[in-house]
């Protein structure tokens, strides 16, 4: 009773879906025969339970539309209690109505249970020889796209007012299993593995070219993740576990548009011939065609996982669709934020080389030639 209570309290917390108990057996009402009485009013078991099914139907009759308003409309009724199956009239005798009671007794109670749970002893409290306990579970599923430890805090929150209140003193309530908080250990492990991946691409960046090309591969990085999530959210993905470990997977392609561009941006300031605003656009230009064509090359490869059908389906597709999304955008974030923040950053490393670039050989004009022979002073 305490399990169908508490059900029935929990349906009313926000983004709940659906609440159902494991291990306690449905209400029913029992009804037992006398076969004797049965006979004696000439009724068969066949009569008293088609009248039990016929008093017992509720169907849908369609809507009712009023003042914008929508109400279904249900025909039939239900039994709801024994009281209701005690009354039942289901024939008539000598001009008298028979009710279930005068052929059979009616009792309120549980149906045969169909399934068992069992928890183990709490401390202090008395329990079978094994350890275990027998228990009632009640699972609580919540709706698509809800945050799950919002609602795993808000339920918990309802037990502890609850308690003395629909749950007695000498009743122990434990949580058993709290996918909302395992699912934010696991997203916040993955952040972290994201973070860490973000920071080896930028170390990298620093040994190999220099502080300036680490920070600008870093906030391209930085800027491609931050839009890409916009996005998936945008799409009708959840920040999840498979949301993240796309970005995962697709981090070191993320990056290679924007490390493409910088190390050519810095070839040609280390060639020293041009100024960084006119060394910039052939820099880009250059590598512009093959970076286009090797990101659309791995959409291609990437994106027919989303259409894979079965119960896969819906699990797989986040991963081809936000790598492919990502892939669109730090094609984006290279071309424009990338030779933005280069040209800033790297100005007066640029105006460094160009002081210090040797400069060209000039060839002798030929009046300048004159030839010159040797004399001796005696």
């Amino acid at each position: 009773e305490v399990a169908r209570t508490l059900e029935t309290t929990l349906k009313t917390v926000p983004g709940t879906r659906d609440v159902y108990t494991v291990g306690a057996p449905q209400r029913a009402v029992l009804v037992k025969l006398d076969p004797g009485k049965l006979a004696a009013y000439n009724l068969t078991v066949t009569d008293l339970g088609n009248a039990l099914k016929a008093a017992n139907v509720a169907t849908d009759a369609g809507d009712e539309y009023s003042r914008d308003t929508d109400y279904p409309v249900k025909a039939g009724t239900l039994l709801m209690d024994a009281n209701e199956v005690h009354n039942l009239v289901i024939g008539l005798a000598g001009g008298k109505p028979i009710h279930v009671s005068d052929v059979a007794e009616v009792v309120g109670g549980a149906n045969y249970p169909t399934s068992y749970a069992a928890y183990g002893t709490p401390v202090g409290m008395g329990g079978p020889a094994t350890g275990l306990a027998p228990a009632v579970t009640i699972a609580i599923a919540k709706k698509q796209g809800e945050n799950a430890i919002d609602i795993t805090d808000a339920i918990r929150a309802r037990l502890t007012q609850l308690r003395n209140i629909e749950i007695p003193a000498d009743v122990h309530v434990a949580v058993t299993r709290d996918y909302g908080r395992s699912a934010d250990a696991k997203a916040t492990e993955l952040m972290e593995h994201l973070l860490l991946a973000t920071v080896s691409v930028v170390l990298l960046m620093l040994l190999a070219l220099g502080w300036r090309e680490a920070i600008v591969v870093g906030v391209a990085v930085v800027i491609t993740l931050a839009i890409t999530l916009f996005a998936s959210w945008a799409i009708g993905f959840t920040i999840n576990r498979v949301s993240l470990f796309a970005l995962i997977f697709s981090i070191g392609i993320l990056v290679d548009d924007a490390i493409v561009v910088v190390e050519n941006i810095h070839r040609h300031m280390a060639m020293g011939n041009k100024k960084l605003s006119e060394a910039i656009p052939i820099a880009v230009d250059e590598v512009g065609g093959p970076t286009i064509l090797a990101t659309f090359t791995v959409i291609a490869a990437l994106l027919p996982m989303a259409f894979v059908g079965g119960l896969m389906g819906p699990y797989m597709r986040p991963i081809p669709i936000n790598a492919s999304v990502g892939m669109l955008i730090s094609l984006a974030v290279a071309f424009v934020v990338t030779p933005w923040m280069a040209y800033h950053l790297l100005k007066k490393l640029a105006q460094h080389h160009e002081s210090t670039a040797p400069v060209p050989a000039m060839p002798p004009s030929p009046g300048s030639i004159r030839s010159s022979t040797p004399c001796s002073i005696a």
